[in-house]
């Protein structure tokens, strides 16, 4: 990896989204994730929005229904528009939603925010990585992934994960292939 910073940082690429699009009180920014877009296969981040109910016992996630891509070179929105399930080929209904965070229930608020700050500091060097279309990684780089993907499943909701899957399909499995790890997670 360069010493130099090639990404904007994740909070920047949020704030870049949140800029694109005007949350309501109820809606919340999914984990921003990079793709590759075709043909250029330039290096994007994505955000979904997406309505979740955070009443204790009553915890719900709806599917996301707005994407925002920005280039993560320039914080620029590249895209930024209403979606529904069917956009990312998942069979939910729109309003329809998932009762449950589906995380570790041992898993503390404090926790949480704690691992998405780490999550969202160790972005911009694994979006870096994923760029250079690397097979194989030295041990430190690989030490830098194995942090961030630890981070990302224990506090991705199960309920996005189709959504993870569809607008970063190839980033997850590339991370599964540099770890030695199975594909289909």
């Amino acid at each position: 990896m360069t010493s130099e910073a090639r990404y904007i940082s994740a909070h920047e690429a949020v704030g870049a989204a949140n800029g694109a699009y005007d949350m309501c009180t109820g809606e919340a920014a999914a984990l921003p994730l990079p793709r590759r877009s075709e043909p250029t296969r330039a290096l994007h981040v994505v955000v979904l929005f997406y309505e979740e109910g955070m009443a204790p016992g009553e915890e719900t996630v709806f599917p996301p229904h707005h994407v925002v891509t920005v280039d993560p070179a320039t914080g620029d929105v590249v895209e930024s528009r209403p979606c529904s399930p069917s956009d990312f080929g998942v069979a939910q209904a729109p309003g329809a939603p998932t009762q449950g965070f589906g995380l570790d229930p041992d898993l503390t608020a404090d926790e949480f925010w704690e691992l998405k700050d780490r999550f969202m500091d160790l972005s911009p060097a694994v979006w870096e990585l994923f760029a250079s279309e690397a097979t194989s990684l030295d041990p430190a780089d690989t030490g830098v992934v194995r942090r961030y993907d630890a981070c990302f499943r224990r506090i991705a909701k199960a309920p996005l994960m189709p959504y993870y899957e569809a607008i970063a399909g190839d980033f997850l499995e590339w991370m599964s292939e540099v770890l030695g790890e199975r594909a289909g997670r």
